[in-house]
């Protein structure tokens, strides 16, 4: 009986997340820029659902970390900083974690639609900082597993990719390598798993249509350059 008990335990604490393999932040970063679609169509739902699922693996020494993406990413604090439940490696753990996720943790992600930022910070769109943001984390000891939704379409301090990729001189992976050498990013993510979720809508967009494929390929190079694996999907 104790070992069947035994295995019980070990089963709920793999099942929770609580297995002792280390650590891991999820940093999360929603585009709130006018441009983007992001809180269009079933999109709103869409980040909901990534957001549910992000929770439902934390573990007790896991962390959650939401940011906003407009004209100062850079400086933004977090929209939402969530750290895993209390555990006790018992079988009233899978209770605890129910508890946790509707008392804490749902609420707390329904706060972050509550923002509402002002035109100065949403007509523009910096995607650059999401990378020390994530690196910082990486250096505090944690796992990181980064996600990033946003059209990518980078538009901050005269570099606005509309016009930069309509140029069919300029090419995509080359420009990458530059801005990375120049932010001094190389492999500033080494390890670290990043996911592009782009936003979207039935009807399309035809600006952005002209430029995406560049733009995946800047930034499918971008992060590689950095030393991420990286994912870029459609939300």
């Amino acid at each position: 009986m104790r070992d069947v008990k035994s295995l019980l335990v070990a089963y709920i604490a793999l099942m929770i997340g609580c297995t002792g393999s280390g650590r891991t932040a999820h940093v999360v970063f929603i585009d709130y820029t006018q441009s983007a679609s992001t809180f269009r169509g079933d999109n709103p739902s869409k980040v909901k659902e990534l957001l549910r699922g992000l929770v439902a693996k934390m573990g007790p020494e896991d962390l959650l970390e939401v940011y906003a993406i407009h004209a100062y990413t850079a400086s933004a604090s977090p929209l939402l900083r969530l750290r895993g439940p209390e555990l006790k490696g018992d079988l009233n753990d899978e209770m605890r974690k129910e508890a946790w996720m509707k008392n804490t943790a749902m609420p707390a992600l329904q706060d972050i639609w509550q923002v509402d930022f002002s035109e100065d910070r949403t007509s523009s769109t910096n995607i650059y900082p999401t990378v020390r943001k994530i690196s910082r984390l990486r250096k505090a000891g944690y796992v990181v597993k980064g996600y990033v939704v946003a059209d990518m379409i980078q538009d901050f301090q005269g570099e606005d990719f509309h016009n930069v990729f309509s140029d069919p001189g300029v090419d995509p992976t080359e420009h990458a390598r530059y801005k990375v050498k120049e932010f001094g990013f190389q492999g500033v993510l080494k390890g670290i798993d990043v996911v592009v979720k782009i936003p979207g809508s039935p009807q399309g967009n035809q600006v952005y249509d002209s430029v995406r494929w560049k733009v995946n390929e800047f930034w499918e190079a971008f992060f590689t350059e950095c030393g991420a694996v990286v994912v870029i999907e459609d939300l």
